[in-house]
């Protein structure tokens, strides 16, 4: 059973509370996570729930941490025999804009949101927009190479992306629609008693 419930304690600096999502895991193990609103938890504990329905969920004292992921990618970047230009390239990646502002957080505490929050942390610190673009990508191939090895359930570049990809599509359909009159332009007879109201009243 699966619920998420309100924690609070005493500290130095008085009473302190914190929301509690108490599950269980696909191997049957009970377990926790603290959030600090109730609207976290309860949005964490019903994506924890499907994928722990598929088999797929990693809890949060498993997982490994970003660097650790980067690694590992770079790992089998050589095992797979990439070029020695292709693997430096993924290094500088890693070492110089991947590691410095996520390196320390673990898989799991990455959501969609992370994705533009990180691109725009790498323009706002000197990376050009072309340069982000790459290190973005990077980080969706570490996700995926997470994944492959048991690593982590999500690629939350890849979700970030579709999620994306579907507000796009949905503005230009908006955009091709055609103006239907009633809706998006008055009806003809609107518009003529329109007019004849303006001209009653001098105007042009």
């Amino acid at each position: 059973m699966a619920t998420v419930r309100k924690r609070s304690w005493q500290s130095k600096e008085g009473t302190k509370t914190a929301w509690l999502a108490d599950y269980t895991d696909q191997e049957g193990k009970r377990r926790f996570a603290t959030f600090d609103t109730k609207r976290e938890a309860e949005d964490w504990l019903a994506e924890t729930k499907i994928e722990v329905k598929r088999g797929i969920h990693t809890p949060a004292s498993q997982s490994i941490t970003v660097a650790e992921a980067s690694e590992l990618w770079l790992s089998q970047a050589a095992i797979d025999g990439l070029e020695a230009a292709t693997i430096a390239q993924y290094r500088q990646h890693v070492k110089y804009h991947i590691a410095p502002l996520l390196g320390r957080l673990k898989l799991v505490e990455l959501a969609p949101s992370s994705v533009p929050e990180f691109r725009n942390t790498l323009i706002r610190e000197g990376r050009s927009r072309v340069m982000a673009k790459k290190v973005v990508s990077s980080l969706g191939a570490i996700l995926a190479n997470a994944i492959a090895f048991g690593k982590c359930s999500r690629n939350v570049v890849r979700e970030q992306a579709r999620q994306h990809g579907m507000r796009e599509r949905r503005l230009e359909a908006r955009h091709d629609r055609r103006l239907e009159v009633g809706v998006d332009i008055p009806p003809r007879m609107s518009c003529g008693r329109f007019l004849r109201m303006r001209k009653a009243a001098g105007g042009r």
